[in-house]
């Protein structure tokens, strides 16, 4: 068996709960999802990835009641993992080209905005209120 790690795209539609009327068609929040699959090949992997990613779609009622619909996009990405899983150990990678240093300083965000940071701190919010 293999490690697989998939990008997943999913988005959020918001309806008017009375006359079901699409809201949100020019402003549409998704989510990239990663995760990882173990499989015996990439086709058993993709199919994996597929699963998962219907098995998300979800609705539910907002605070201002309408409704919220989560639709599942597509998989984005679908990458092999090459050597076992370890503390340190890379996984994936992107690249690109950018003009200076400073533009690649741009790309790197404070540490409170980083996914588990902000995350931790809007439950800290939360729990505040």
């Amino acid at each position: 068996m293999k490690w697989y790690l998939a990008n997943l795209i999913e988005y959020a539609q918001i309806f008017d709960k009375k006359n079901k009327k699409l809201l949100n068609a020019n402003y549409l929040p998704y989510y990239n999802n990663t995760i990882l699959i173990k499989a015996r090949n990439s086709e058993e992997a993709y199919k994996k990835a597929l699963k998962y990613g219907k098995l998300g779609e979800r609705k539910h009622l907002n605070p201002y009641d309408e409704i919220v619909r989560w639709k599942f996009a597509g998989v984005e990405e679908l990458v092999e993992i090459y050597g076992e899983l370890e503390d340190m150990e890379e996984i994936a990678y992107s690249e690109g080209y950018v003009r200076s240093v400073d533009n690649i300083k741009k790309k790197i965000p404070r540490k409170s905005e980083l996914g588990v940071f902000s995350w931790e701190n809007e439950m800290k919010k939360r729990k505040q209120k």
